[in-house]
């Protein structure tokens, strides 16, 4: 996504599905679904206007929601209220 690319992940229950949204930035397919992951593939083959919607969308999610002073500053404000209580 940083690079600017769509992205296909499975749902793991880890967050992936978080970071990548499907739909949005990517394609999200069930785990140990090798058939949703050859569609997911094809689907993002057969279209260029798909593919650079979705990394363009990921891209900017990045940008907005996981860059280091993003990520610092949520850190250091779960910190700050952990210790306010």
């Amino acid at each position: 996504m940083a690079y600017g690319l769509p992205v296909i992940c499975t749902e793991l229950g880890t967050g992936t599905s978080y970071v990548n949204q499907h739909g949005v930035t990517g394609l999200v397919v069930a785990p140990n679904d090798a058939s949703a992951l050859a569609t997911a593939i094809r689907v993002l083959l057969a279209s260029p206007e798909l593919r650079r919607h979705y990394g363009a969308a990921g891209r900017k999610r990045v940008e907005q929601e996981f860059t280091q002073s993003v990520m610092l500053d949520r850190v250091q404000a779960f910190y700050a209220e952990a210790l306010a209580k």
